[in-house]
């Protein structure tokens, strides 16, 4: 069968703030210097999906930086929603877009602002799980922890016997910490990657099945103008919500291939060796395990600091500590409630 990939470039990664904006997110962002998330991961499906079956799904109005960071797209590769409604909806337009195209074809969905460090492992990964897919049912991948992250999903898995893929017993929301520290110590447990395969039929029935509101809402226009008018009254729900903790063929393949989603700016530190991680001028002055990204032309100094966390921008500096990377969304809901402010969102 076909294979088609689908890159997801709708988010606003507003964990990333303030080097990520609304206006522009984090998947455009460039954390190594020299390509941004979104050009890494079209580049990554190079060996794996032609270009001429790879879509980006995003919303309108990133539908010039999109093109800005991958200038050779054809209209038919860039899938617009005209409003984030979550992952159901886009995953949904997604399915039915591309079986309008190509018919019964296998779809790899895909986050656009992941980091895969080992390539030949993640192209084995992505082989096995289309494989897979195309004897029907979902295939997922699930990291295997490290850590008690509470800023990932989690995928309980059914393990009996050895094999390429088990059965998912449940999916979990970002969890607190002693509930992460459980599931670590359970053993059971995945990082949920958000990547998903399966045949454009199976997960168009689940949607009739699960999520008939939103299949009947959203099929009828496919193609059509009237998505301008329907697709913002659609419901804001995940994916995992809305299908995966109810569909009865949910598989798992546990992989290993250097991921991580790159979510706050603690990530920039765990994926460097480096002691510090520095982006522009700035000069370490005693400064350890920290973060500091500068996107002035000012001089960024720091001196006596450990494991903090300094993002230097024209219009605004933000100071924490690395531990607290996750609490960026209290910093946004601040700003948007105080007129000042908000338009540094």
């Amino acid at each position: 069968m076909k294979f088609a990939a689908a890159l997801l470039a709708g988010g606003s990664g507003e964990r990333f703030w303030p080097w990520s904006r609304q206006a522009h997110p984090k998947q455009f962002l460039k954390l190594d210097g020299q390509s941004s998330l979104i050009q890494a991961t079209w580049q990554r499906m190079d060996r794996i999906c032609p270009p001429e079956q790879r879509i980006i799904v995003t919303q309108e109005r990133q539908k010039a930086l999109v093109q800005e960071h991958l200038p050779n797209l054809e209209d038919f590769q860039l899938l617009l929603e005209p409003c984030a409604r979550d992952t159901a909806a886009a995953v949904l337009l997604t399915t039915l877009y591309l079986q309008k195209r190509f018919g019964d074809v296998i779809i790899g969905i895909f986050p656009s602002d992941h980091h895969i460090a080992d390539q030949a492992a993640f192209e084995t990964a992505v082989q096995t799980a289309i494989s897979q897919a195309e004897k029907g049912g979902i295939i997922t991948f699930g990291i295997q922890p490290t850590h008690p992250a509470t800023g990932y999903g989690y995928i309980e898995q059914e393990v009996s016997s050895p094999a390429i893929s088990n059965r998912v017993k449940r999916f979990t929301e970002k969890p607190n910490l002693a509930r992460a520290e459980e599931m670590l110590q359970a053993g059971n447990y995945l990082w949920n990657a958000g990547m998903f395969f399966f045949r454009a039929e199976v997960m168009l029935a689940l949607f009739q099945e699960f999520a008939p509101q939103l299949y009947a809402a959203l099929e009828p226009i496919i193609g059509t103008d009237q998505i301008e008018q329907i697709y913002p009254r659609l419901p804001k729900i995940s994916l995992d919500y809305a299908i995966m903790e109810h569909a009865p063929n949910v598989r798992v393949i546990p992989v290993s291939f250097g991921w991580d989603d790159v979510g706050d700016w603690a990530a920039l530190k765990r994926l460097s060796s480096s002691d510090n991680v520095c982006l522009g001028k700035h000069i370490a002055l005693e400064t350890h395990r920290s973060v500091v990204v500068n996107q002035s032309k000012e001089l960024v100094v720091t001196l006596g600091l450990e494991d903090v966390v300094v993002v230097h921008c024209d219009d605004v500096t933000l100071v924490m500590p690395k531990d607290r990377a996750q609490d960026v969304k209290q910093i946004l809901q601040a700003l948007r409630n105080d007129p000042t402010y908000a338009g540094l969102v």
